[in-house]
C-alpha cells in the first residue's frame, strides 16, 4: 500500500519528501491519465487520416515517379540526338549539347531514384541500361568523328534500344501501380464507413487498458524501490534502485542509492580491515610455526612445507574456502605441542629411546591443550591433536581409526609423513618423491587414508608437489 510505504520511509528517516504537503499521488494519476487520453485520441485521429489518405498518396507518388521517368527519358533522347549529330556533322556545338543533356539526365536520374524509393520500384535494370549507353556515348564522342565505325554506331543503337525497352516496361509498372492505388483508396473509404463504430469501441477499450497501465506505471517505481530495499537487506549490497524520474520518487531513489553507496563503502572498508587482520593472524601463525621448527635443526621449514602439501590436498578434494583455511592453519600449528618438549630430545641426533619416544608422543595432546581455550581454534584443534592417528587404529593419542579420525587430521597426517620421508632425519635419509609416494601406497589402508594417498599420487604425477 502506497501510504504504508510512505510511513515506512518516514520512520526510517531515509527521506521526508513524501511528507511534503504538495505530494499528491491522486493528482499525479489524474494528470498522467488525462495526458494519455489526449495522446491516444490524437494518435487515433492521425491514424484514420493516413488510413484514408494512404491510397491517394501512393497514387500521387506513382504519377510523380512516372513524370520524373518521362523527364529522364527525354534527357536521354537529347543525349542520343546530340551524339548522332556530332558523329554526322562534326559540329562542336553538338558536342556541347550532348554535355548539357548529360547533366540534365544525371539530375533527372537522382530525382527519379528518390521518388522510386517511395514506391519501392526497382530501377536497377533501367539504370544499368542507361549507364551502358552513356559509357558507349562517352567513348564515341572522345573519338574523332571519322574514327567512329558503323559497328560502333550500331552497338550504340542497340544499347539505347535496350534502355527504351526497360523505360517502357517501368512506365507500365508505374501506371498499373497508380491505378491499383486509386482502386485501393476507394475500397478503403468503404471499409472505414463500415468498421468505424467497431473501431470506436476498440479505442474505448484501449483507453481503459491504457488507464490501467498508467496506474501500474505510477506504482512500479515505488514497488521497485521497495524490492531494492528488501534485496539490500538480504545482503546484496550492490543492489541499487533504477528509478529514472524527476518526481519525488526519483529523488527518493537517488537519495536511497547514495545511502547504499555509503553503506557499501563502509562494508568494503570493514572487509579490508578483516582481511588485514586475517593476514596478520596468519603471519603470526607462520612465525610461531617457524619458531617451533627452529628448535629442531632437522625440521627447519617443516611446518611450512606440510602446510603447502596439505592445502594442495584440500583443494584437490574440492573443500570449501573455510575448510581449506582451517587445513592451512591446522597444518602450520600441528607441531605446536613441541614447545613443551625438552630441547635435548628434539635436538638429539640419534634415534630416541623408548622412554624418550613416549615423552615425544605427548606433543599432540600438549598442543591441543594449548589451543583449547581459544574458541576460534575449535575446528583447527583436531589437526593438532590427531595428526598421528593411523587408519588401522594403532596411532596415538586416542587410537582412532578410519573415518573416526577427523578429515583435517588425516590430511595433515599424510602431508606430515610425506615431508618426513623426503627430508633428512636422524633416523633416516631423505627419499625421492617417487619412492615416498610408493611407500605411502604400501601403507595405504593401514597407516593412511587410501583416498588421500591416491590424491598425493595424483598431485605428484601432475608435478604440483614440487616448489
Amino acid at each position: 500500500d502506497i501510504w504504508q510505504f510512505k510511513g515506512w520511509l518516514t520512520k526510517l528517516n531515509m527521506m521526508k519528501l513524501l511528507s511534503k504537503p504538495n505530494f499528491d499521488f491522486m493528482a499525479i494519476r489524474y494528470y498522467w491519465f488525462t495526458a494519455t487520453l489526449i495522446l491516444t485520441i490524437a494518435g487515433a485521429s492521425v491514424f484514420f487520416y493516413h488510413l484514408d489518405r494512404g491510397g491517394l498518396i501512393t497514387a500521387e507518388t506513382a504519377r510523380a515517379t512516372q513524370l520524373s521517368l518521362d523527364h529522364f527519358s527525354l534527357a536521354m533522347n537529347n543525349q542520343r540526338t546530340a551524339v548522332a549529330s556530332y558523329l554526322l556533322t562534326h559540329d562542336t556545338r553538338s558536342l556541347e549539347q550532348y554535355r548539357v543533356a548529360r547533366d540534365e539526365a544525371a539530375r533527372d536520374e537522382r530525382q527519379l531514384v528518390g521518388l522510386a524509393a517511395l514506391d519501392d520500384v526497382d530501377l536497377g535494370p533501367l539504370r544499368t541500361a542507361a549507364d551502358g549507353w552513356e559509357v558507349w556515348a562517352d567513348g564515341a564522342v572522345s573519338l574523332t568523328p571519322a574514327a567512329a565505325s558503323a559497328s560502333q554506331i550500331e552497338r550504340g543503337d542497340r544499347l539505347f534500344s535496350t534502355f527504351q525497352a526497360r523505360e517502357r516496361r517501368l512506365d507500365r509498372i508505374l501506371d498499373g501501380a497508380a491505378t491499383q492505388a486509386a482502386t485501393q483508396a476507394d475500397l478503403r473509404s468503404g471499409f472505414l464507413a463500415t468498421v468505424t463504430p467497431a473501431i470506436g469501441m476498440l479505442l474505448l477499450g484501449l483507453l481503459l487498458f491504457l488507464g490501467g497501465l498508467v496506474i501500474r506505471s505510477m506504482l512500479r517505481p515505488i514497488n521497485q524501490l521497495a524490492e531494492t530495499a528488501r534485496t539490500f537487506a538480504r545482503g546484496d549490497f550492490a543492489a541499487r534502485a533504477d528509478v529514472r524520474s524527476h518526481s519525488e520518487i526519483g529523488e527518493l531513489a537517488e537519495t536511497y542509492n547514495r545511502m547504499s553507496d555509503q553503506i557499501q563503502d563502509h562494508i568494503k572498508r570493514l572487509h579490508a580491515a578483516a582481511q588485514e587482520n586475517q593476514e596478520l593472524f596468519l603471519g603470526t601463525i607462520k612465525a610461531l610455526a617457524a619458531a617451533i621448527d627452529e628448535k629442531d635443526p632437522y625440521t627447519r621449514g617443516h611446518s611450512d612445507r606440510v602446510s603447502r602439501f596439505s592445502v594442495l590436498i584440500a583443494k584437490e578434494l574440492r573443500l570449501g574456502p573455510r575448510e581449506v583455511r582451517n587445513v592451512e592453519i591446522g597444518s602450520l600449528l600441528h607441531d605446536v605441542g613441541k614447545i613443551g618438549i625438552d630441547d635435548r630430545i628434539l635436538r638429539k641426533p640419534s634415534v630416541l629411546t623408548e622412554e624418550e619416544y613416549r615423552y615425544m608422543k605427548q606433543h599432540p595432546e600438549k598442543g591441543a591443550s594449548m589451543l583449547a581455550p581459544i574458541k576460534n581454534m575449535k575446528e583447527i584443534n583436531p589437526a593438532v591433536k590427531h595428526h598421528h592417528e593411523r587408519w588401522d587404529g594403532r596411532g596415538y593419542p586416542s587410537g582412532l581409526k578410519a573415518d573416526e579420525i577427523p578429515l583435517i587430521a588425516r590430511i595433515v597426517n599424510v602431508a606430515d609423513t610425506f615431508d618426513a620421508m623426503t627430508t633428512n632425519r636422524p633416523y633416516q635419509k631423505s627419499m625421492s618423491y617417487e619412492k615416498a609416494v610408493a611407500r605411502l601406497k604400501e601403507l595405504s589402508g593401514t597407516a593412511y587414508d587410501p583416498k588421500l594417498v591416491e590424491v598425493v599420487a595424483t598431485l605428484h604425477r601432475r608435478g604440483e608437489l614440487k616448489d
